[in-house]
């Protein structure tokens, strides 16, 4: 027992050492995860959310983005997960890396020590945690930072699991709930989601009789009801914004369905990138694939071993590698989405999966399964080898000669390969495609060696071990060694960073904005915000800096600077619904419009024909594209006064007036109901002026001034929870211009202020705080009476 002991703290320590060569760069040098959204996405909102703790603000509303929305519900920054801790005490830049290299660590110890309960050897424990930490997947959503920090929890969920069924206890039950809540709060429910689909089907699997599988489901229900009491305080908030968001209603089956995985990407478990890379221009492309592309998953690749032993297992089977090599292939099929009909069964017929964006996040079952079975295989190949070991050697190095010999068929006609593929590309041909192809094939050219020489290593050191020329310890460091060395040459490039420099340096366009000392909101067009999808450079450095002076997604939020509009999980329908009503209108009509909406800036890729506009910065110094940026003549400040209002009860009704050329949004706004009687409804002879005397997280305080009673147009997001008050008196808070706020102010002068105070937010506090308080004392009693037993 204490032997075995050692070998688990000599794994967590070689995990240590695993990690560091993996992300070495990262922690010593100047580099930072920068890969799609952790750059555009997670760097600026974690940013903002580690800025208003130090400044002792809750992260309730982000005002930067969107008009303002509730930051907190969303669940992406994760603010209630434990590990987000790490911002709060290092320089964020260093924090930030650090915060996806923890995770990876503990990936790899948290499979480990679910290997370890359920019986495997120390070697298959540690095999199986290597594939499922170093994976192609897992290393591929490092750039998903939610979908990372929620999968690493699965194997202690699954552990508590099995542990809570095998033998019911208050402890056993609470730590399963609260490691199921760390994966909700990591920030994707996906994982909690299926999580619970494939505990539901464990619980059944593992019942010997129909009794038993009753009290399982019991037990799995039991622990839901507890993971939601602790979870209260995130979850509350969150289901009150995906109410008013568009994922209550963009559930049509062709955007949920977007970026499923293409059936014939799952050669890329053993062919990392049989149809090119993402991360090399030209080579993965809908010119040489179609459209059944996904650029989700970089590369699922599990390595050449662990496959051995996961097919191993398969050949071999038993009860328990036939449940998840079944759960394994349900999650491949989940990932497949559009392209096989089960998605589209679960998107019928299970509750939820209609929310669920993006199918192909679901290999993340798949690649579980696949860490399992490799170690089971692991232990039960051992253990059959003696019987059959010169059949399984000789099978070895028959797979290691047909790699070898299709290589060198393929390197024969690889000038023939390329030029059919160039004339099943036609006339889509560039420069860059071909060149792309071209190092396509030399990579699967590499592909098939590289598997001949690792099954051939392989296959010679079980005939050394055979012949008791090796000892079984070696074996296993010989075998060990090779699998991570084959995840670390196929997936370190995964992770693509950029330097620190790049995220120090402001860029020309931010500082030529933080000149202008007004309180203001920028909007991008349509077409900047497509042009800004990707990035373009003669390296990702460059590529990088110049995406941010183009108004990359959210990076100008780090600059404190406010978009209308953003880039985040979960938006405001009304949000989405206004942007269409103004895309139906002309360009003057809607730059009106928007200026209401305190829009001083308006950046384009291209010359916009308006006299509304006034060119002030024209940039074309890009490796690709050129900014042009323009003043909005009739932008208006953030909070003014108006005398006068109409009234629209529907989105076709507030068309109409936006439409009538009488309306003037400096003059007058559109309610939802009317105002008292008393209220003069009319612009003439009114005089007034609002003044934003601070303007901060917590909400604006604004000083109003007028000759009779008016109304004080705030352009900030409408949203439950929000709280006015006039000298200190709570006031009503009327939904104005179909999205945003305004209060009625009594004539004279005034001080108006606005406070977040979400109701759902502190009635999930209390729950979650009481259901903690209660497990604690329950713990502490438990204590004190064994405390207080006499010792026989």
């Amino acid at each position: 027992m204490f032997n075995e002991k050692i070998k688990d703290f000599i794994c967590f320590f070689v995990f240590l050492l695993i990690v560091f060569a993996f992300f070495h760069k990262f922690i010593v040098g100047n580099y930072i995860f920068a890969y799609k959204d952790l750059s555009r996405y997670f760097y600026p909102l974690r940013y903002l959310m580690a800025e208003q703790v130090r400044v002792g603000v809750m992260p309730l509303w982000n005002p930067f983005l969107y008009c303002g929305y509730p930051f907190l519900a969303t669940l992406q920054i994760g603010f209630f997960y434990p590990l987000t801790i790490i911002y709060y005490f290092l320089s964020f830049d260093f924090a930030f890396n650090l915060y996806i290299i923890v995770h990876y660590y503990l990936a790899a110890l948290f499979f480990y020590s679910m290997m370890r309960h359920f019986k495997a050897s120390s070697a298959a424990a540690f095999i199986s945690s290597v594939v499922f930490a170093f994976s192609g997947y897992l290393l591929s959503v490092s750039n998903m930072n939610t979908t990372l920090c929620a999968v690493v929890w699965l194997p202690l969920v699954i552990m508590f699991y099995d542990k809570l069924i095998n033998r019911f206890s208050l402890m056993r039950l609470f730590l399963f709930s609260l490691f199921l809540v760390f994966t909700f709060l990591g920030g994707e429910p996906t994982v909690v989601y299926f999580s619970l689909l494939i505990l539901f089907a464990y619980g059944l699997h593992k019942g010997e009789s129909a009794r038993q599988r009753l009290l399982n489901v019991c037990f799995l229900v039991l622990g839901v009801v507890v993971f939601l009491l602790i979870a209260a305080v995130q979850l509350l908030p969150f289901l009150e914004f995906a109410r008013f968001s568009d994922r209550a209603v963009l559930t049509g089956y062709e955007l949920i369905s977007f970026r499923s995985f293409p059936i014939r990407e799952t050669l890329t478990f053993l062919f990392p990138y049989f149809y090119g890379t993402v991360l090399r221009a030209g080579s993965y492309t809908t010119q040489i694939l179609g459209k059944q592309i996904q650029d989700w998953v970089i590369s699922p690749y599990v390595g050449v071993i662990p496959l051995f032993f996961v097919f191993y297992s398969i050949y071999k089977p038993n009860r328990r590698t036939i449940f998840w090599a079944l759960i394994g292939l349900l999650g491949l099929f989940l990932a497949y989405g559009r392209y096989t009909p089960i998605h589209y069964l679960f998107y019928v017929f299970f509750p939820g999966v209609s929310y669920i964006r993006f199918p192909v996040k679901y290999i993340f079952i798949t690649v579980f399964s696949i860490s399992l079975l490799a170690g089971f295989g692991f232990d039960t190949f051992f253990k059959d080898f003696k019987k059959n070991s010169y059949k399984i050697i000789i099978t070895i190095f028959v797979l290691s000669f047909c790699f070898s010999f299709l290589r060198i068929l393929l390197s024969l006609f690889k000038s023939n390969l390329f030029r059919v593929m160039v004339l099943r590309i036609g006339k889509n041909a560039n420069e860059i495609i071909l060149e792309g192809l071209w190092k396509t094939i030399d990579i699967n050219l590499y592909s098939f060696l590289y598997i001949s020489i690792i099954l051939f290593v392989f296959g010679f050191a079980l005939y050394l071990f055979r012949n008791s020329l090796i000892k079984k310890n070696v074996l296993f460091f010989i075998i060990i060694s090779v699998a991570v060395f084959d995840l670390a040459a196929t997936n370190i490039s995964i992770n693509t960073a950029s330097n620190r420099k790049v995220f120090e340096e402001t860029p020309p366009n931010m500082a030529f904005l933080l000149k202008d000392k007004d309180l203001f909101r920028y909007a991008s067009t349509k077409s900047l915000e497509e042009h800004n999808k990707r990035v373009y450079g003669i390296d990702f450095d460059r590529s990088l800096f110049e995406s941010v002076d183009k108004f990359s997604a959210n990076r100008p939020l780090v600059y404190k600077l406010f978009n209308y509009d953003g880039y985040n999980s979960m938006i405001f329908e009304s949000h989405e619904k206004l942007n269409q009503i103004y895309s139906r209108l002309e360009l003057n009509e809607r730059l009106k419009i928007l200026g209401a909406l305190n829009v001083k800036y308006v950046a384009s890729i291209m010359r916009l024909p308006s006299s509304y506009l006034r060119l002030v910065k024209h940039s074309d110094n890009y490796f690709y594209g050129e900014i042009f940026i323009y003043e909005n003549k009739y932008w208006l400040p953030r909070a003014y006064l108006v005398s006068s209002y109409r009234i629209a009860q529907d989105s076709k009704a507030y068309v109409k007036i936006l439409k009538d050329r009488t309306f003037n949004p400096r003059q007058e706004v559109i309610l939802e109901e009317g105002l008292p009687s008393d209220f003069i409804n009319s612009r003439f002879d009114f005089r007034g002026q609002a003044n934003i005397v601070t303007y901060d997280y917590n909400g604006p305080k604004i000083k109003t001034n007028a000759n009779r009673a008016s109304i004080l147009f705030l352009s900030d997001s409408y949203y439950p929870g929000w709280k006015a008050y006039v000298d200190g008196k709570e006031t009503t808070i009327l939904k104005a211009n179909y999205r945003f706020r305004a209060v009625l102010v009594p004539a004279g002068n005034h001080e108006v202020s606005f406070s977040y105070e979400p109701f759902w937010f502190k009635v999930g506090m209390v729950i979650t705080i009481s259901t903690l308080l209660v497990f604690a004392g329950i713990f502490a009693a438990n204590f004190l009476l064994r405390l207080g037993k006499p010792h026989l």
